[in-house]
Protein backbone atom coordinates (compact mmCIF):
# COMPACT_ATOMS: atom_id res chain seq x y z
CA UNK A 1 0.00 0.00 0.00
CA UNK A 2 1.85 3.44 -0.98
CA UNK A 3 0.47 6.49 1.22
CA UNK A 4 -0.60 9.33 -0.47
CA UNK A 5 1.41 12.15 0.21
CA UNK A 6 -0.04 15.37 -0.84
CA UNK A 7 2.01 18.74 -2.51
CA UNK A 8 3.41 21.14 -0.12
CA UNK A 9 3.75 24.76 -1.42
CA UNK A 10 4.71 27.73 0.56
CA UNK A 11 5.55 31.04 -1.07
CA UNK A 12 6.20 33.80 1.74
CA UNK A 13 3.26 36.64 2.44
CA UNK A 14 6.26 39.08 2.36
CA UNK A 15 8.61 40.32 1.35
CA UNK A 16 10.99 43.76 1.80
CA UNK A 17 13.85 44.21 -1.41
CA UNK A 18 15.49 46.52 0.64
CA UNK A 19 18.38 45.03 -0.65
CA UNK A 20 19.55 44.28 3.08
CA UNK A 21 19.54 40.65 1.89
CA UNK A 22 16.74 39.50 3.92
CA UNK A 23 13.82 38.44 2.66
CA UNK A 24 14.33 40.45 -0.94
CA UNK A 25 12.64 38.38 -3.08
CA UNK A 26 9.87 36.61 -3.67
CA UNK A 27 10.71 32.64 -3.93
CA UNK A 28 8.96 29.18 -2.60
CA UNK A 29 9.37 26.02 -1.54
CA UNK A 30 7.50 22.58 -2.57
CA UNK A 31 7.75 19.03 -2.13
CA UNK A 32 5.56 16.11 -3.91
CA UNK A 33 4.55 18.86 -6.73
CA UNK A 34 6.29 20.15 -10.07
CA UNK A 35 5.52 24.28 -10.36
CA UNK A 36 4.77 25.12 -14.34
CA UNK A 37 3.66 28.65 -13.93
CA UNK A 38 3.94 31.75 -11.56
CA UNK A 39 1.99 34.64 -11.83
CA UNK A 40 1.61 38.36 -10.28
CA UNK A 41 -0.57 40.54 -10.79
CA UNK A 42 -1.46 44.19 -9.25
CA UNK A 43 -4.38 44.87 -7.25
CA UNK A 44 -6.32 45.67 -10.65
CA UNK A 45 -4.87 42.67 -12.53
CA UNK A 46 -1.98 44.12 -13.73
CA UNK A 47 0.65 41.74 -14.87
CA UNK A 48 3.24 41.99 -12.70
CA UNK A 49 5.14 39.31 -13.18
CA UNK A 50 4.74 35.48 -15.67
CA UNK A 51 6.97 32.75 -16.04
CA UNK A 52 7.04 29.46 -17.05
CA UNK A 53 11.31 28.20 -15.90
CA UNK A 54 11.92 30.96 -13.16
CA UNK A 55 9.73 30.83 -9.80
CA UNK A 56 11.23 33.37 -8.39
CA UNK A 57 10.38 37.39 -8.24
CA UNK A 58 12.61 40.35 -7.17
CA UNK A 59 9.63 42.74 -6.85
CA UNK A 60 10.19 44.57 -10.19
CA UNK A 61 8.16 44.83 -13.45
CA UNK A 62 9.92 45.85 -16.70
CA UNK A 63 12.98 46.70 -14.78
CA UNK A 64 11.70 48.98 -12.13
CA UNK A 65 10.70 48.90 -9.15
CA UNK A 66 6.83 48.02 -7.98
CA UNK A 67 5.10 50.16 -5.32
CA UNK A 68 4.74 49.17 -1.78
CA UNK A 69 1.50 47.13 -1.60
CA UNK A 70 -0.30 44.11 -1.96
CA UNK A 71 0.11 41.38 -4.99
CA UNK A 72 -1.69 38.50 -5.73
CA UNK A 73 0.16 35.32 -6.67
CA UNK A 74 -1.27 32.58 -8.82
CA UNK A 75 0.73 29.28 -9.13
CA UNK A 76 -0.07 26.26 -11.37
CA UNK A 77 1.46 23.05 -10.24
CA UNK A 78 1.66 19.42 -11.26
CA UNK A 79 0.87 17.12 -8.15
CA UNK A 80 3.76 14.30 -8.57
CA UNK A 81 1.06 11.65 -6.63
CA UNK A 82 -2.20 12.11 -8.75
CA UNK A 83 -0.31 13.89 -12.41
CA UNK A 84 -3.04 16.43 -12.24
CA UNK A 85 -2.88 20.13 -12.61
CA UNK A 86 -3.44 22.38 -9.75
CA UNK A 87 -3.39 25.40 -8.65
CA UNK A 88 -2.68 27.70 -5.40
CA UNK A 89 -3.16 31.15 -5.16
CA UNK A 90 -2.36 33.70 -2.67
CA UNK A 91 -1.46 37.17 -1.61
CA UNK A 92 2.32 38.99 -0.91
CA UNK A 93 3.25 42.26 0.09
CA UNK A 94 6.25 44.24 -1.12
CA UNK A 95 7.19 46.46 1.98
CA UNK A 96 10.67 47.63 0.53
CA UNK A 97 10.62 50.27 3.07
CA UNK A 98 11.06 47.85 6.17
CA UNK A 99 14.13 48.07 8.12
CA UNK A 100 13.78 47.35 11.34
CA UNK A 101 16.58 49.08 13.27
CA UNK A 102 15.01 52.51 12.49
CA UNK A 103 11.59 51.70 12.65
CA UNK A 104 8.88 53.07 15.58
CA UNK A 105 5.19 52.68 16.49
CA UNK A 106 2.32 55.36 16.21
CA UNK A 107 2.07 56.84 19.52
CA UNK A 108 5.48 58.39 19.14
CA UNK A 109 4.37 60.22 15.88
CA UNK A 110 2.43 63.98 16.54
CA UNK A 111 -1.08 63.66 16.02
CA UNK A 112 -2.28 67.27 14.70
CA UNK A 113 -5.96 66.01 13.81
CA UNK A 114 -8.30 62.86 13.92
CA UNK A 115 -7.66 62.46 10.41
CA UNK A 116 -3.83 62.26 11.44
CA UNK A 117 -4.07 59.92 14.05
CA UNK A 118 -6.11 57.31 11.84
CA UNK A 119 -3.76 57.32 9.51
CA UNK A 120 -1.02 56.81 11.98
CA UNK A 121 -2.49 53.93 13.68
CA UNK A 122 -3.31 51.97 10.94
CA UNK A 123 0.89 52.21 9.87
CA UNK A 124 4.10 51.37 11.02
CA UNK A 125 6.13 54.34 10.18
CA UNK A 126 10.23 54.33 9.44
CA UNK A 127 12.74 56.41 9.28
CA UNK A 128 14.62 57.17 6.11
Amino acid sequence: RTEMELPKIFFPNVISPNYDGINDIFEGSWSNAEIQELHIYDRWGGVKYSSNSNFTWDATYKGQEVDNGVYVYYVVYKNNFTGSKEVKSGSVTVAKWVNFNSCFSFRELPKRNIIDAYYYKSRLYCEN
